[in-house]
């Protein structure tokens, strides 16, 4: 009986301790994966930093130059006189219905926008 326990130990001694060779060896490979993959996300997480930084960057000088074109174009629009104008780019001081009558501004008006063809 005890040289069957001896032998039976004898075989899974052995068996034991290089199991858990393998599962340190195992462990250890993981640990260099995960530690490996941990440096991939960070320079990908730093790169995005750096991509949204400069993104930021062009979108702003950009809206900048948008606003200051749109400021420009509002000024400039302010300028504008809207109505009626003369030939020599006057404004016309008389009303031109009243002048005209009724009856016929409303047939230049409507010669105008509904020409009949």
């Amino acid at each position: 009986m005890k040289n069957r326990f001896r032998s039976l130990l004898l075989i899974i001694l052995p068996v034991i301790a290089l199991s858990s060779c393998v599962y340190d060896k195992e462990l250890a490979y993981l640990n260099d994966q995960i530690i490996a993959l941990n440096r991939r996300v960070t320079k990908l997480e730093d790169a995005q930093t750096s991509m949204d930084q400069k993104m930021s960057r062009d979108l702003d000088a950009s809206l900048q130059s948008t606003r200051s074109a749109q400021a420009d174009a509002v000024a400039a629009s302010q300028d504008v006189v809207v109505g009626p104008t003369l030939a020599d780019g006057g404004v016309p001081e008389v009303n031109v219905e009243q002048v005209l009558g009724q009856e016929a501004f409303e047939t230049l008006v409507e010669d105008m926008f509904h020409p009949r063809i």
